[in-house]
């Protein structure tokens, strides 16, 4: 499978990561609004302490990434992590950590105070995982860590009814921002070999 090539620029980086933002953020409210009979507010303010969620968060984010590294050091996934390798290789640093903190922020609102509110946790991350498109059944290894996915990805959902939406905002922020750095880093050291051993 030949991956797709990436046009990585200051403007589409912003662009993809205020899509998820706001446009998420947004997304999340109208159906709150619409067909919720709590307030918004009253969904995104519940639960603990901020510092505790953001503990909480902190703690499962952590472990949810040494999960994901087995299959990133095993090269389970093929050309999957080949293709983030290189998208995460063309990222500056500034852009990791807007575009973690956007899916982080945004995505979450969507999922876990809106939708969750209606579907219910693991629905949700079904839902979640599907539309990122790690549940193909025409490639187990993807599958597998699909299945993976829904686990983490229920994860946060029992870390908003548990604790409240900063922790799971906190875990979905610190597995996304930490696989691009480590891909980043793959990437950079990789084209360091081939410039001192051209192939």
């Amino acid at each position: 499978m030949q991956t797709p090539k990436f046009n990585i620029n200051n403007r589409s980086v912003f662009a993809m990561g205020a899509i998820t933002l706001y446009g998420f953020s947004f997304l999340a409210m109208l159906i709150v609004f619409f067909f919720a009979k709590p307030h918004f507010s009253d969904l995104v303010f519940r639960g603990s302490p901020l510092i505790w969620q953001l503990v909480h968060g902190t703690i499962f984010g952590l472990c949810a990434f040494f999960i994901i590294n087995v299959y990133l050091k095993s090269n389970h996934l093929g050309d999957l992590t080949d293709m983030v390798e290189e998208l995460a290789g063309k990222l500056n640093y500034t852009q990791i950590f807007f575009i973690s903190f956007a899916a982080g922020f945004g995505e979450e609102l969507l999922f876990r105070v809106a939708l969750q509110h209606f579907f219910g946790i693991w629905p949700t991350a079904f839902f979640f995982v599907f539309i990122h498109g790690y549940l193909n059944l025409n490639d187990w290894r993807i599958f597998s860590y699909g299945i993976v996915m829904v686990i983490i990805s229920a994860g946060f959902g029992y870390l908003y009814y548990h604790y409240g939406i900063a922790a799971s905002m906190m875990a979905h922020f610190l597995i996304d921002f930490i696989i691009l750095m480590v891909l980043k880093r793959k990437a950079l050291e990789f084209e360091k070999l081939r410039k001192e051993v051209p192939f």
